[in-house]
């Protein structure tokens, strides 16, 4: 009896001696900072800085780029590789060009390839079917099934030769074709067959 009475009397500190944590207070939402504008409220843009009124942030865009205004500050080393590589895909054949963020992307049906222009160099990824060893190839992932993303970084203008065009066209080989772009060969040898 007074084994169990010992007992209950020390669980009973050591509850005393735990102290329950106070409830965490739920984080406060983040508000966008706003101003008055012509009597309405605008409130700031977290892009770009911009105020907006409510009408404005339905209509806003700041993320569109184009591609004079993603390689703009390059210096002349890799406005000259840029170009090279952008001629080098344009000769491929049939593809869309165009901007998306930080990136400018090549594609037929899906991209095959994008760059994007940094400070210092043109990170370049492009879609293989097959996995590359090669030590001009900074990484490669396992995007799908059947793709594999390798990363690579080009600093000059030389660089866009040799196995890295040849990478590039069997990049674009191996992306199917858009489907327009079937519709207007189709098209095309009904036409020729008449």
């Amino acid at each position: 009896m007074a084994k169990k009475l010992r007992k209950k009397k020390s669980a009973k500190k050591v509850a005393r001696k735990v102290k329950r944590k106070p409830a965490k207070k739920s984080p406060k939402k983040y508000k966008l900072p706003t101003i008055k504008v012509g009597g309405k409220v605008a409130t700031k843009c977290y892009h770009c800085d911009a105020f907006l009124t409510e009408e404005e942030r339905f209509t806003h865009n700041c993320w569109t780029k184009t591609e004079e205004e993603l390689t703009y500050d390059l210096p002349e080393e890799l406005k000259d590789a840029w170009e090279r590589l952008r001629s080098t895909a344009v000769e491929f054949g049939d593809q869309r060009i165009y901007a998306s963020h930080r990136s400018i992307i090549f594609s037929r049906k899906s991209c095959y390839f994008f760059v994007r222009p940094q400070k210092k160099y043109l990170e370049v990824c492009f879609f293989l079917g097959r996995r590359l060893k090669d030590p001009f190839v900074r990484k490669v992932q396992q995007t799908s099934k059947t793709k594999f993303a390798h990363m690579v970084r080009v600093h000059h203008y030389d660089e866009v030769e040799g196995d890295f065009t040849d990478w590039l066209k069997e990049a674009y080989d191996f992306c199917p074709p858009s489907l327009d772009a079937k519709h207007v060969e189709q098209g095309a040898r009904h036409d020729s067959a008449r």
